[in-house]
């Protein structure tokens, strides 16, 4: 007879089955992520600082064009213009960040790709990219004001949906693909993102300050533009940073190395 009836206790000594305890998710690497993201940068430093710089100059031109001024002025053109460089200027974001991002995964690949290689692959996604980019800035921002939480944690979720439109295609997809990725690494992914950001505050207080110095003394178009010079590096690395973060998560979720990466993504 079997000393191992049903309902009885194993006898002393016998094998049983051990539980499988599940492995533990790798670390996401927030330094490491952060190290690699201004290694890339450097190794395509003028590149990527030139097109965020011509970015940021469009944004300072919205600026210039000053609605209060335009509204109380009675000039309609002026304010018309206005609108158009705040059209102008958010494109030209979305457009030079998913040039960054593309450029980035390259370089992280191995691959040197040319400038008229990545514009054409971000022109390919160019109504994706502009109307993803609208509806993550408005759900974003809404979850700011809602609550501060919950615009950290949809940044998060939706951290990678550039990367997901111009180097995956995913087009409208690009949400859920993000959602997918970022999912179990939300608060890494947001810590790398928040610890860029209040660099670029910094950065950003610095300029002010510099144009508050200097403005009288060699006028507003040569502050415009060396401000944007200097926003251009903080800005740049943000960019450089989510391609990071969405290699390293496709490492992570889908156990691509590397060079398989590089190979599926070509």
């Amino acid at each position: 007879m079997s000393d191992n009836q049903p309902g009885s206790v194993p006898a002393s000594g016998s094998s049983t089955p051990s539980a499988v305890l599940p492995d533990a998710m790798p670390s996401f690497g927030v330094v490491g992520v952060l190290k690699t993201s201004f290694s890339v940068y450097s190794s395509r430093f003028i590149i990527i600082t030139f097109v965020v710089l011509i970015a940021n100059s469009l944004t300072y031109l919205a600026e210039y064009f000053n609605p209060d001024q335009s509204l109380a002025g009675g000039g309609v053109a002026s304010f018309s213009a206005f609108l158009i460089s705040i059209i102008a200027s958010f494109v030209a974001f979305s457009l030079s960040t998913a040039f960054v991002v593309q450029i980035s995964f390259d370089a992280k690949m191995g691959r040197r790709t040319s400038s008229g290689v990545v514009l054409k692959k971000v022109f390919a996604q160019f109504l994706p990219l502009i109307l993803m980019s609208v509806v993550a800035s408005i759900v974003i921002s809404v979850g700011f004001l809602a609550l501060i939480l919950p615009g950290l944690y949809l940044l998060g979720m939706l951290a990678v949906y550039v990367p997901a439109i111009v180097v995956e295609r995913k087009g409208y997809g690009a949400f859920k693909r993000s959602a997918e990725l970022t999912k179990g690494y939300r608060w890494p992914v947001i810590g790398a993102i928040v610890i860029l950001y209040l660099m670029v505050v910094i950065v950003a207080a610095m300029v002010v300050g510099l144009i508050t110095g200097l403005v009288d003394v060699v006028g507003i178009v040569p502050i415009f533009i060396l401000a944007a010079l200097i926003e251009a590096v903080p800005t740049a690395i943000l960019a450089v940073a989510t391609a990071m973060m969405y290699a390293r998560l496709l490492e992570i979720k889908e156990g691509v190395a590397v060079d398989d990466i590089a190979k599926v993504f070509a």
